[in-house]
């Protein structure tokens, strides 16, 4: 037992690590859909979704092995194998116990903590790095005044990706798109989503609907988040528009989510898409 949770914890241990160094600049196509992975994604999804598959057949054999033992501690006339039957399913138990608690704590703090996205962690920490500035301020109360997103908006409109609304003024405020605070990252990643998509269909154009307004936008507070306008040629650069809410479109190592009124009255068509 103390070696199969020692090799369990060895694998979490790399599991993570595995998702600290990757990055969402590939496509995976899988040759068989697995549970919590799908088909096609890319490699950060398809880490999460392993994660996911190992604690399920973690707790699978967990389960298999509480029955082996319970069967061998009721019907075994042996006094050590009953003793040591015990002690397993002792360990067993308090090892699922740990496990469920930890995650229930993460996930009551912070649902996002036990999405396991150190990627996008180590992207803004580079960016920072790379700014020499420190990171923006983030004021969350309403009416406290929000800052201006013009150096933002003037290279996205210079690239030619206009923003729907003006900039907001207020925390709280309504009818508004910011990009204030988008990291460069993501602004970049914006320009050269916008140049693949033209290339492949001409028709293309990027609309920022949503940015980091993230009073209005809950999903939105990571300033790497971004709403765009669905039209004819970015659906079908992505490989065509609609489906459920929040379906995902993997497309040139980013994912696409889409949301509509599915998602909630006055959600308009749009696609989601964090970088």
């Amino acid at each position: 037992m103390k070696k199969i949770l020692s090799y369990l914890g060895s694998a979490s241990i790399l599991c993570i690590t595995s998702l600290a160094s990757a990055s969402n600049t590939s496509d995976y196509l899988i040759v068989k859909d697995l549970p919590f992975i799908g088909g096609s994604t890319d490699l950060s999804n398809y880490l999460n979704g392993l994660f996911q598959l190992g604690i399920g057949i973690a707790v699978t054999l967990a389960v298999v092995m509480l029955v082996i033992n319970g069967i061998q501690y009721m019907f075994s006339d042996i006094p050590g194998v009953k003793v040591a039957s015990k002690n397993n399913l002792g360990n067993i138990v308090w090892g699922l116990l740990l496990a469920f608690s930890a995650w229930l704590i993460l996930y009551t703090i912070n649902p996002n903590l036990v999405k396991f996205d150190l990627v996008r962690s180590l992207d803004q920490a580079a960016d920072q790095a790379i700014s020499g500035a420190p990171p923006p301020p983030a004021p969350t109360d309403d009416g406290e005044a929000w800052p201006s997103d013009a150096s933002e908006r003037a290279t996205l409109l210079a690239a030619g990706i206009p923003i729907n609304n003006a900039n907001c003024t207020t925390i709280g405020q309504t009818g508004c798109t910011s990009v204030y605070g988008l990291t460069q990252g993501a602004i970049e990643g914006l320009i050269n989503l916008k140049a693949r998509c033209v290339a492949a269909q001409p028709s293309c154009r990027i609309i920022v609907t949503a940015g980091t307004e993230h009073w209005l936008h809950q999903t939105h507070n990571d300033n790497r988040t971004v709403d765009l306008r669905q039209q004819s040629g970015i659906n079908a650069y992505i490989g065509g528009a609609g489906g459920t809410c929040f379906q995902a479109k993997v497309k040139d190592g980013l994912t696409f989510h889409w949301e509509d009124a599915q998602c909630g009255p006055g959600v308009y068509p749009h696609w989601h898409v964090s970088f």
